[in-house]
């Protein structure tokens, strides 16, 4: 969303939901990726023109897993953030 001509400000979020897909015990979620699970994310970032071919720009998003969908992963939460400097031609 542009808050200005130079700076520009986005955020989201995100849902996904897995069903259960198979017929064994689910009573330890994280052992079958099968299993019903959920991952949640949100975002953000800003970016400044600041100069004709020039910009400037950072944003993060954070993450989480659970139940089946976390099967394999190391960390169920994550926090990713970049920052960054553009010279457009």
């Amino acid at each position: 969303m542009p808050i200005t001509d130079k700076l520009d400000v986005t955020g989201a979020y995100y849902h996904y939901g897995q069903n259960d897909f198979t017929t064994a015990s689910c009573a330890n979620r994280i052992a079958r990726p099968q299993c019903s699970g959920t991952m949640d994310a949100y975002s953000a970032m800003v970016d400044w023109k600041f100069a004709a071919k020039f910009d400037t720009y950072t944003g993060f998003m954070v993450s989480q897993v659970n139940g089946g969908l976390a099967n394999g992963y190391v960390a169920r939460n994550n926090f990713a953030p970049t920052a960054g400097l553009r010279f457009r031609f």
